[in-house]
């Protein structure tokens, strides 16, 4: 089929079919149409096709065709949205590689307002650091991008109160005198020395740090091996 759009129209990115025909018009014909006015031949464009025009019309040499994609966003009729980027006449989808990047126009880049606990950029990509096993309380610091121990002088008692708790039992105890008298005693010493400390430092200064300056009882090298074997039968 061969349509016949009025050219003022299409300069307007609209069409207007004043007829069609199931044959290519002679200009003869066509000036017949027009009652004989043979200027109107430069008002018409001819498209040949199954079906009417479809689209935005561009018209290029002596027929139209549909603008491409490139086209409709220089004409500002459609408008590229996140992550849509023009390639050639199209336009192409960048997926977003996660939650935590933003759309800069042209490319996806890392918005650092969603970096979670323990993540730093490097390289343009967010890498994932983890606190020191030696924290007892790790805390993230946005500021200066570490991973910081808060932990208080409770938190230290208790830290240590809890790793001895399991051999506070009558038979680990008269284990440790039977090997050593002293051994038992420095191990009751130290559990009543620390419960002391956490009921005392429970009572007022929980929340204070510098704990390196708290005199907590160390266990001596030979109540360590003790605990070492205990763990490894537990």
């Amino acid at each position: 089929m061969f349509y016949y759009y009025k050219n003022k129209y299409i300069e307007q990115g609209e069409l207007y079919c004043v007829y069609q025909s199931d044959h290519k018009l002679t200009d003869e014909e066509i000036e017949a149409i027009h009652n004989g006015q043979p200027e109107l031949l430069n008002e018409i464009t001819i498209y040949e096709g199954e079906q009417p025009f479809n689209g935005y019309p561009i018209k290029e040499k002596e027929t139209i065709r549909p603008a491409t994609e490139k086209e409709l966003v220089e004409l500002g009729l459609i408008t590229l949205k996140e992550g849509e980027i023009l390639e050639g006449d199209n336009i192409k989808y960048i997926p977003q590689p996660s939650y935590q990047y933003k759309w800069n126009g042209s490319s996806w880049i890392i918005d650092e307002t969603k970096l979670e606990d323990g993540q730093i950029i490097e390289n343009g990509e967010i890498k994932t650091t983890t606190p020191s096993p030696e924290m007892l309380v790790p805390k993230w610091n946005k500021d200066l991008k570490v991973w910081e121990d808060v932990a208080t002088n409770l938190d230290v008692v208790k830290a240590q109160y809890n790793e001895y708790e399991g051999m506070d039992t009558p038979s680990t105890i008269q284990e440790m005198r039977l090997q050593d008298e002293a051994l038992a005693n420095e191990y009751l010493n130290m559990m009543i020395e620390l419960r002391s400390l956490i009921y005392t430092l429970s009572a007022s200064e929980s929340g204070s740090k510098g704990y390196g300056m708290l005199n907590i009882p160390k266990p001596s090298a030979l109540l360590k091996e003790f605990k070492n074997k205990f763990d490894k039968i537990r």
